[in-house]
């Protein structure tokens, strides 16, 4: 595949002529990432023609841009091209110029390079997460276009509790995006703690928080199950708090139940199986397959309480303000999580639920036992009326707002 696949997904609806190009790039599965669906929607709503670049094909049903595929290739696994990599990643905790030519090796980024090398000009470039700055600081150079960084974690830390992540990638995470940032990109994330410290990282005003909240949809009301169902969403890998999660089962009052639902690695779901074997619940709980972006909203809803027990173990997850805790407001349920400073703002800011306090099993099982029938429909109430305000209508101003208006090309 040769400067990436073009599948328009649509024409827009004004003359392009009259539209202003913004283009949006990121290393994911463009339709099923919400947080990027959501900037698209929302460049395109206020005027612009837009292009996504990304993996995968275009979102289903939007005629609203034209979406530019990207080959999914895997890191080069040759041994000496593995071992010059490592080496390069060491080399830059000293040298940080060495980490754009280690981010230029690597075949998906060259992939990338040739997808947005074929791009006509643009006035806006949205690069989403530090993967994905490196072209987008690029095209932007190259256009004479705005740009923007929008990052959805506190990257240089996102796997602080790794010895080797830690050895290898801060450094060199870092100094992508101080490439990124002097060459003149404005900066969103998606908490206060992660922008007060991305702040203090590169000595730049704070960065402005566009929160990953989801559109607002309505969900039917109802009472709490008498057997009430505990839901959790999102990719299941390690570091999410799962394990304990299910170690806490065991200390659950006999009528919860739990459901697990999303993508994972085979290997590792067969994991959490045997563990909820070892501990004698497993047919508490049910291993759902992954629900599509678009409906995990109406899947969540038809549980009780929403979970997410993620272990503060960093920066990245204690300042974490993940899609799903609003996903489960959106859904109308009561919320159990940790007890996290951006998360704790929301669930006791607004009353929809429990915080779980330590990240022990035992911990875990006292905020849901904590879950009676009224308490439950307290929060769900409360997870209803918050939604009204946390969603993306209300949010995407924010995102606009950094992106900058639509110019004219007529002067």
């Amino acid at each position: 595949m040769s400067r990436g696949q073009v599948s328009a997904v649509g024409s827009p609806a004004a003359d392009p002529e009259d539209r202003r190009s913004a283009v949006v790039i990121s290393l994911s599965h463009i339709a099923n990432d919400p947080r990027v669906c959501r900037q698209l929607r929302a460049l395109s709503d206020a005027g612009w023609s837009v292009t996504s670049v990304g993996y995968g094909a275009a979102p289903k049903g939007d005629p609203s841009w034209r979406h530019v595929q990207v080959p999914e290739l895997e890191h080069d696994a040759r041994p000496l091209r593995r071992g010059l990599r490592v080496l390069g990643l060491l080399a830059a905790r000293l040298w940080p110029g060495m980490a754009l030519p280690i981010w230029h090796g690597q075949p998906r980024h060259r992939a990338l390079m040739e997808a947005v090398a074929g791009l006509p000009a643009a006035e806006l470039i949205v690069a989403n997460d530090y993967t994905a700055l490196p072209a987008g600081t690029a095209l932007a150079a190259r256009t004479q276009a705005r740009l923007v960084y929008d990052t959805h974690e506190y990257a240089a830390g996102e796997r602080d509790e790794e010895a080797r992540w830690r050895l290898l990638y801060p450094a060199y995470i870092r100094a992508i995006e101080r490439s990124g940032i002097e060459a003149g990109a404005a900066v969103t994330t998606v908490s206060e703690g992660i922008a007060v410290r991305l702040a203090a990282d590169y000595g730049i005003t704070q960065p402005a928080v566009v929160r990953n909240l989801p559109f607002y949809r309505s969900v039917p009301g109802r009472k709490a199950a008498a057997e009430p169902l505990v839901h959790y969403h999102g990719v299941i890998v390690p570091g999410r708090g799962l394990e304990t999660l299910i170690d806490s089962v065991r200390l659950w009052r006999p009528q919860f139940r739990l459901r697990i639902q999303g993508p994972s690695a085979p290997d590792y779901l067969e994991e959490l199986k045997a563990r909820a074997q070892q501990n004698g619940v497993m047919d508490r709980i049910v291993f759902a397959p992954p629900a599509p972006a678009d409906g995990l909203v109406a899947s969540a809803s038809e549980a009780d309480i929403g979970i997410h027990v993620l272990p503060g173990f960093s920066h990245q997850n204690s300042y974490a303000l993940p899609n799903k805790l609003f996903e489960y407001l959106m859904a109308g349920l009561a919320v159990v999580v940790t007890d996290l400073p951006e998360m704790r703002r929301i669930v006791a800011g607004r009353g929809v639920g429990e915080l779980v306090e330590g990240e022990r099993a035992d911990a875990v099982a006292a905020a849901v036992n904590a879950m009676g029938a009224a308490e439950i429909e307290g929060y769900r109430q409360a997870a209803l009326a918050s939604a009204r305000e946390l969603c993306w209508e209300r949010e995407k101003d924010r995102f606009l707002a950094v992106c900058g208006p639509v110019p004219s090309k007529r002067g």
